[in-house]
């Protein structure tokens, strides 16, 4: 009868920790929000002071910078933010954070010979749904023909390779309905709550906000000289990153660890749903637009290891890419490949981020079908 009795209270007890544990994570998860994928209305950690679409205001008008410390605001929020300005400037640039550094500051200004004024839409894990949906603001009655510049990366002839497009869902259903005349797009708001539920016990999740707390300052440091350099990046006026420079040490470890086949899946390089969609795209587009292919390359120590997925993704994407450029007569620029570029392994901040320095050799690469 004891031994029932130790079980019994054996068992309590687990369930009481664990529910304490649980409990612990989902609040923290919640409030800290390293992503900042929960509504702030509800938090009882949330900062009132920080509002994105005054800061994105504040550096627009001041055409100045502002350091940036990780989790201070969404990435897709920024974004949309400074969709409000995305029809006075020459160009547009969508992408991943692989195309962030892109800008027409300093001394190494990249497509300044093609534009006056850029707008960049290089977001943290960017897909094709993100393209679309950041396209919403577009305006077709624009008088000036200008550029829209698509970043194909390895995994963007592919939909769903990451669950935070769907912060801007609506936007997406909004642009879906036109270039493709259906609904058989849309996608359902419950599946992005469902994601977000998960989430909130997620233990990577957790130590991420129990980092956020100790690092946490949420005071803006706004910077005018730009070419100073700082410590930690500064966001600009034209949604562009400079990132403090510092050397890549021993990338042979990073690939041993998996690192350089980010969203890369064995035999699944190309969705022809996602090529569907991204035709539909140009086509909406083009009568206004000069719509570019943009590919950045990839760290040199990734191509020397031709057994890792990502190589094979890298080939076959940039083929069909040059297809789809081809029949819809748009021309492309730039190359996965370091070599073609002539871009050394100092040019790259890690195996999948390169340098400033590389993005503006990208542009002698092209190939003109239009």
């Amino acid at each position: 009868m004891k031994k029932n009795s130790y079980h019994k209270t054996y068992l309590q007890v687990f369930f009481i920790i664990f529910l304490i544990i649980s409990t612990s994570v989902l609040f923290v998860n919640f409030n800290v929000d390293p992503s900042k994928i929960y509504p702030e209305k509800f938090k009882v950690l949330n900062d009132k002071k920080l509002n994105v679409n005054e800061v994105v205001d504040k550096l627009v008008k001041n055409k100045n910078g502002v350091i940036i410390q990780e989790g201070l605001f969404n990435d897709r929020d920024l974004a949309k933010s400074f969709t409000k300005n995305i029809n006075k400037v020459d160009c547009i640039i969508f992408g991943s954070s692989h195309v962030r550094p892109i800008n027409l500051e300093g001394k190494e200004k990249v497509f300044s010979t093609t534009c006056k004024s850029i707008l960049n839409f290089g977001i943290s894990g960017g897909v094709l749904e993100d393209y679309i949906a950041l396209s919403k603001n577009i305006n077709l009655k624009n008088k000036k023909r200008k550029k829209i510049f698509i970043s194909i990366h390895p995994w963007t002839l592919n939909l769903n390779k990451d669950n935070r497009w769907y912060r801007n869902i609506d936007d997406y259903n909004f642009i879906i309905k036109k270039i493709t005349n259906s609904n058989e797009e849309k996608m359902k708001k419950n599946l992005y709550n469902n994601l977000r539920i998960k989430n909130l016990f997620n233990f990577n999740y957790f130590v991420q906000s129990l980092k956020n707390i100790k690092e946490k300052n949420n005071s803006l440091s706004f910077i005018n000289n730009l070419n100073k350099k700082q410590k930690l990046p500064i966001l600009l006026y034209d949604g562009s990153i400079i990132k403090p420079d510092r050397k890549f040490l021993n990338p042979k470890s990073f690939i041993e660890k998996g690192f350089a086949n980010y969203k890369i899946e064995k035999n699944s390089h190309i969705d022809e749903n996602a090529v569907f969609i991204l035709t539909q795209y140009i086509k909406y587009f083009e009568k206004n637009f000069d719509i570019i292919f943009l590919l950045s390359p990839y760290h040199p120590e990734v191509w020397k290891n031709d057994y890792l997925i990502v190589v094979e993704a890298m080939m076959v994407v940039e083929k069909r890419a040059k297809e789809i450029a081809k029949e819809n007569k748009i021309n492309v620029i730039g190359s996965f490949d370091p070599r073609k570029l002539g871009c050394n392994e100092s040019e790259f901040f890690d195996l999948l981020h390169p340098k400033k320095s590389c993005l503006s050799k990208i542009e002698k690469l092209r190939l003109n079908f239009k």
